[in-house]
């Protein structure tokens, strides 16, 4: 996705979900915070928490997606909700839950549905209203289930839920 993709930065901020402060789309996180190496890559322009546990995250998703899988005849690959979703679970940890750089993220249990309409030539801001869950006792270990309700012009259009784990450099748990 090339620049001209994005919408300006005067583009009008979407209010969250419950009417919170609103998130922008005018610039995508840096690749580093959403473990990409490609700028073009990034999904996530914004997030912010709205309570304990819980969170908005702003996407674009491109109207021609870098991910080359197209599994319907749907105008939008299902497989942007699963990326938006793991760079997500990434961002929202390293900046909420304190997990630093470089530790990894072994996802599972992806489970979604979608209702998405067509959308014009550019690219789809989408909000995710996502709830975390610790699924680990220990305190040296964080292991969460993030349930994301997938927002499309204020329209509830979707659910997905993920499980993940994070792991230390070296993989050891």
């Amino acid at each position: 996705m090339n620049h001209t993709d994005r919408p300006s930065p005067s583009t009008p901020p979407t209010p969250l979900p419950g009417g919170c402060c609103p998130l922008s789309f005018a610039h995508c996180l840096p690749p580093a915070a959403v473990h990409k190496a490609a700028a073009a890559e990034v999904l996530l322009t914004d997030a912010r928490p709205l309570g304990q546990n819980r969170f908005a995250v702003a996407a674009l998703w491109p109207r021609d997606a870098f991910l080359t899988h197209r599994a319907t005849s749907s105008p939008c690959d299902p497989l942007l909700v699963a990326e938006t979703v793991r760079q997500s679970a990434i961002h929202l940890s390293h900046t909420f839950y304190d997990v630093p750089k470089g530790h990894h993220f072994v996802l599972s249990n992806l489970n979604f549905e979608l209702d998405l309409p067509a959308w014009g030539p550019g690219p789809l801001p989408v909000v995710l209203d996502i709830t975390s869950t610790r699924t680990s006792t220990n305190p040296r270990r964080l292991a969460m289930a993030l349930s994301t309700d997938v927002h499309v012009a204020g329209v509830q259009r979707g659910l997905c839920s993920i499980h993940f784990e994070v792991l230390p450099p070296g993989g050891t748990r």
